[in-house]
């Protein structure tokens, strides 16, 4: 069997969404090349099923949240910062740094006693 008697399959998820950023035109970008090459392709839309997310989300412990527009994304997201969280700590991160250092001159200072007999 060659690669001309087979054809391509390409999953396109959530085919309704795509075009908000561009990224309908790397399906077919894709299906283009690859007919340019005589690979024959098939595109398999996997529409969005909100009621599977849901069922999932179930399962797993989480939440489904829609947004319609900006605004309620944002909510979404501000709900979830808030049910995740997070803490910012003052925290003093120079002492491996220091470490890190002074071991490098020991090291420096020891190959050039190796090399040259004296420290310079």
């Amino acid at each position: 069997m060659s690669i001309r008697d087979s054809a391509l399959s390409i999953a396109v998820l959530h085919p309704e969404l795509l075009g908000t950023y561009g990224d309908g035109g790397n399906v077919v970008v894709l299906q283009r090349r690859l007919q340019w090459r005589g690979i024959p392709v098939d595109l398999i839309p996997v529409p969005l099923d909100t009621s599977s997310m849901q069922q999932i989300a179930q399962l797993s412990g989480g939440d489904f949240h829609t947004a319609a527009s900006a605004e309620e994304l944002k909510s979404v997201y501000a709900q979830l910062g808030e049910q995740i969280g997070y803490e910012i700590k003052q925290q003093d991160v120079s002492r491996p740094w220091m470490i890190a250092g002074t071991l490098l001159v020991m090291l420096g200072a020891a190959g050039a006693l190796v090399v040259g007999g004296r420290i310079p």
